[in-house]
């Protein structure tokens, strides 16, 4: 497990003074537990318009980004956005010093009660779904992952993968961002990770 030092030790984020807590994604494993240099990006629910919003304060170039996600918003508005914080963040015409510390997504361990991050910099997300069933994994919900078409249930896909270092993983775009992202815990948890894509299609 990977350590650095960061500051947080509460299993939900305060954004601000006076603005309430984000609830984070939930799992039962820290990838990494601490982090520091770091600048702060929140993804949470404005309380009028309903609609999600992304602070665009307090993102330092150089330092690490720790995006901390409201987990009931929905993956394809939370991927689409990282994509763009992305481009600014790595751009190497764009920026005078070019950039190459890491992106995390924050979240909540709760079997060790722990704040806990997910490094995401290689990951990036497509729109569009593929062109064949061969190797997809794709996360149809909360209960069911289809593998190469056929349902299984969380906790037996696994063991149902094709013999393929040339995986993707697919997600329903209707789907939240807690449930992307249990998904992808799991896959480093187990050690698969290495056998996707570092491309995630939301479709």
């Amino acid at each position: 497990m990977k350590k650095a030092t960061f500051l947080f030790l509460s299993l939900t984020v305060l954004c601000a003074c006076n603005r309430k807590q984000l609830h984070l994604t939930r799992a039962s494993f820290t990838d990494v537990e601490l982090v520091d240099n770091h600048s702060p990006v929140y993804f949470e629910v404005d309380p009028d318009s309903k609609e999600m919003v992304v602070n665009q304060d307090n993102r330092i170039s150089n330092t690490n980004y720790i995006m901390s996600v409201q987990r009931d918003l929905n993956i394809e508005q939370v991927a689409q956005k990282v994509m763009e914080i992305k481009q600014r963040k790595y751009d190497q015409e764009g920026n005078m010093h070019a950039d190459s510390l890491q992106i995390y997504y924050s979240y909540a361990d709760t079997l060790n009660k722990n704040l806990a991050f997910f490094g995401a910099k290689e990951i990036d997300f497509g729109f569009q779904g593929p062109s064949s069933l061969e190797n997809l994994i794709y996360v149809k919900n909360k209960d069911t992952i289809l593998v190469q078409g056929y349902p299984f249930s969380w906790n037996d896909f696994k063991d149902h993968l094709p013999q393929s270092d040339s995986l993707q993983l697919g997600i329903n775009a209707k789907q939240d961002f807690e449930t992307y992202l249990q998904v992808r815990l799991k896959l480093r948890q187990d050690s698969l990770e290495t056998r996707f894509s570092n491309q995630d299609l939301v479709y």
